[in-house]
């Protein structure tokens, strides 16, 4: 974009046949400026398009889309600007927010209730009921920003349906980046039938019910002659009333292989009884089938649907309760304005929420008896009513960690009784964005106990590429793609890394490559064009993919890593398979093509661990294949892996999956709650430190507290 400095420039969120009629077109003609103008619209309709091309001489203005990725998105260092979106901006405009006076009054009123504060905190990041569509705003701004030197002043016209909350941030975009801000109102840009009937929750209810019903009636006609022992134990549900603990499905159960990607691993690694386990299913990405309901039935565990759409069988017990919505009166006062009114009728509005919202829950764990619940997810604010119900009914609440985090943001807070992480390095980023964990316990890596299970299997993949003419194996590790490449990793970016290493297979009859790519399911779709590439390098014998038929795949990064003689991580978005590539004692290398060079990983050395491009990276590969012994330190993480994983025995499931034993074992002894944690706390601090459980923002003394 070169416009001249006599041209001022506009960005338009959503050129509708509305939003220029109504605002844009009128706001030019208004005021009247003798300057020509260059609007760039992010999104636009096809008719909102042609009448905004056809009236845009009448202004003197030239329409054109902004074109941008989230990958050439960067500042001068080379950094993805997402990375001040993410770790900067939100954490600045979070803070801004809350000092909005019916912020305040809230945090004065509800005090002592911790979760719902932190429910509120994190709702009020949420813009057209998405808990990213502020952080697209944000990004834009940020693009905006950066264009201020070339192109002066910067105007945005954003849709102001659902915002509430965009008034504090045009005051915020003002002070921070110098790009203003003009709401559209009132026209109902994201008013739409799918939107109104996902808010009623009694017209929600009914569909669910009759798509339940109807997959029944249907299931029925076909089995109508046939019955198993599987429908009388579901149809006649155990009468056993003894503490549960709740799990939820993520994918995967592997109950039977230990060594491949399952959400019930601590049990697999503990004597937790498989009666106590209740299995829960509500994400329709991961649906019950006969299939999963067998097996976990088979193991002595229960099942149960919370999302009729999440049941590929009707065999499985629904629960279909819906919790009635208590309206929260804003009563606004005559002395505010419309858009401090519209705040404080949006808290009252997440005050029911969060009530209708705990109310479920708490029926939920009540009538399974549930007293604990065990999760990974807290990046939304659903967990926190969940969290509370179970701490009012008497539970516990658990999370594990599942990912590396390498920085704290407002998405990374996290309240719960119990949390288990790798290391230290998470109850700091925990304290640095006000988490509250009165129990923070360290475990080490805790998907290393797979390692020796899947040893075996991974030498036969390598055995069958050696057989092949592979003299040396690289392990590639894909974190995924999108296909709408503004707002995250596209797929082009996906195509430019597989192209290279693909090619590098053809072009080397010495060179093997093992991809296991994070999605596994959408590989081909995503590749486009460069899917024939793959064929050509399978046909070699020298290629190998990981692509056993789950979403994301059953096996873990570890059976690559332990196949290969050196690992690529390709991306710095996650790096969760580069560390447990790392800890497998594969040499491990992580490309950094999206610019995050204030990430902590960047201590283990650029040019050693750390690579830019590809360029750079095939070099030092060939550098290190050049000598018998390598170049010392290649892809060795050694100098900061205390930091990530104190243990690296192996051991860090069992660890969790006791904790969790005698934390039923309290409540099957009918324990106080506060004495069952305590007493867990100290039996672990004397098996394995008092340095490994520590006391986050909360008023427990017995345990430090993270400084």
């Amino acid at each position: 974009m070169n416009d001249m400095n006599d041209r001022k420039v506009f960005y338009i969120e959503k050129l509708t046949i509305c939003s220029w009629l109504f605002f844009i077109f009128p706001y030019f003609l208004k005021q009247s400026l003798k300057v020509s103008l260059s609007l760039y619209y992010i999104d636009a309709s096809w008719l909102g398009l042609k009448l905004a091309q056809g009236m845009s001489p009448t202004i003197r203005a030239e329409v054109r889309r902004l074109d941008f990725t989230l990958f050439d998105s960067k500042d001068s260092q080379g950094d993805l600007l997402w990375w001040k979106v993410a770790f900067e901006d939100l954490v600045e405009i979070q803070k801004y927010m809350m000092t909005h006076l019916a912020f305040q009054d809230l945090l004065k009123k509800y005090r002592t209730q911790k979760h719902l504060l932190l429910f509120l905190m994190r709702r009020i990041l949420y813009f057209d009921l998405s808990p990213f569509g502020l952080t697209r705003i944000l990004l834009l701004i940020r693009l905006a920003s950066c264009r201020l030197n070339s192109q002066g002043p910067v105007t945005m016209f954003l849709s102001s349906g659902q915002r509430p909350w965009l008034a504090q941030v045009g005051k915020w975009a003002i002070q921070k980046q110098d790009v203003a801000i003009i709401p559209m109102r009132g026209i109902g840009f994201d008013c739409n039938i799918a939107r109104i009937v996902a808010q009623s929750g009694p017209v929600k209810s009914f569909i669910k019910k009759m798509m339940y019903h109807g997959m029944k009636i249907k299931y029925r006609m076909c089995t109508i002659f046939q019955k198993s022992l599987m429908d009388i134990a579901i149809n006649n549900p155990s009468k056993d009333s003894s503490p549960k603990i709740a799990v939820e499905f993520y994918g995967h159960l592997n109950l039977s292989s230990p060594y491949l990607n399952s959400d019930l691993f601590f049990y697999q690694n503990s004597t937790i009884a498989s009666k106590d386990i209740l299995i829960y299913f509500q994400h329709t990405r991961f649906p019950v089938s006969d299939k999963e309901l067998e097996e976990i039935l088979s193991c002595g565990m229960s099942a149960v649907v919370l999302n009729t759409r999440a049941a590929r069988t009707p065999r499985a017990p629904i629960f279909n309760y819906h919790s009635p919505k208590v309206k929260v009166d804003s009563h606004p006062s005559s002395t505010m304005n419309q858009d401090e009114a519209a705040i404080q009728e949006d808290l009252c509005k997440q005050l029911g929420d969060y009530d209708q919202q705990r109310r479920y829950w708490a029926h939920f764990f009540a009538r399974y008896n549930i007293k604990m619940h065990v999760s990974w997810y807290k990046y939304e604010s659903g967990y926190l009513p969940l969290a509370d119900a179970l701490r009012q009914g008497g539970g516990v609440g658990v999370i594990y960690q599942r990912s590396f985090e390498m920085a704290s943001n407002p998405w990374t807070v996290t309240a719960a009784d119990v949390v288990f992480g790798f290391s230290k390095l998470g109850a700091h980023l925990g304290h640095d964005v006000d988490s509250l964990i009165p129990y923070y316990v360290v475990t080490g890596y805790w998907g290393e106990y797979r390692f020796a299970g899947i040893r075996k299997e991974a030498e036969n993949f390598k055995t069958r590429l050696r057989a092949a003419g592979a003299q040396k194996i690289i392990a590639y590790f894909d974190e995924s793609s999108v296909d709408d490449d503004r707002w995250n990793i596209g797929h082009q970016v996906t195509q430019e890394n597989y192209t290279y290493l693909l090619n590098k297979v053809l072009e080397k009859p010495w060179l093997g490559l093992i991809l296991k790519p994070k999605v596994v399911s959408s590989l081909r779709k995503r590749l486009g064009n460069v899917a024939g590439l793959l064929d050509c390098a399978l046909k070699t014998g020298r290629c190998f993919v990981f692509d056993k038929n789950n979403v994301f795949g059953s096996y873990p990064p570890a059976a690559a890593a332990l196949a290969a003689d050196l690992a690529i991580h390709g991306h710095f978005f996650a790096a969760t398979a580069g560390l447990e590539s790392a800890l497998t004692g594969t040499p491990t290398l992580m490309l950094d093509r999206e610019g995050y060079s204030r990430s902590p990983l960047y201590a283990l050395g650029v040019g050693r661990v750390i690579f830019k491009n590809w360029g750079e990276l095939w070099r030092a590969c060939e550098d290190h294949w050049a000598y018998p012994s390598g170049v010392p330190r290649f892809g060795d993480w050694s100098s900061m892996i205390d930091e990530l994983d104190p243990f690296r025995d192996g051991r860090a499931a069992q660890r969790m999956g006791a904790y969790l034993q005698w934390i039923m074992e309290g409540f099957k002894a009918k324990l106080p709650r506060e004495t069952i944690l305590s007493d867990a706390a100290e039996r672990y601090s004397a098996l394995w430190g008092k340095d490994k459980v520590f006391s986050i923002n909360s008023n427990l003394k017995q345990y430090a507290c993270v400084n």
